[in-house]
């Protein structure tokens, strides 16, 4: 299986985060995290220092929510601030 971190996506990512920002790191996890809670354990971290993608689909666009690994997205709420 190829290492995630040789894949060009990848690649073409860790450049422009690079090009950003040099002291940033990419880092590919050894096991599997479905939760901010098996990321944390895997990264050695608090919860709350994990971030957690949640992309949305409305009729025309997409949402993309980036929350903290211990907090929940209500989706309520969001729905509110879109309408």
């Amino acid at each position: 299986m190829e290492n995630l971190l040789d894949k060009e996506s990848v690649k073409r990512v860790v450049k422009v985060l690079s090009n950003f920002d040099s002291n940033l790191k990419v880092e590919a996890l050894n096991s599997s995290a479905r939760t901010a809670v098996d990321a944390a354990t895997s990264l050695n971290c608090e919860v709350g220092a994990i971030v957690k993608s949640l992309l949305l689909r409305t009729d025309d666009s997409f949402i993309l929510c980036l929350v903290s690994g211990d907090k929940r997205c209500s989706l309520n709420k969001i729905k509110k601030m879109i309408n």
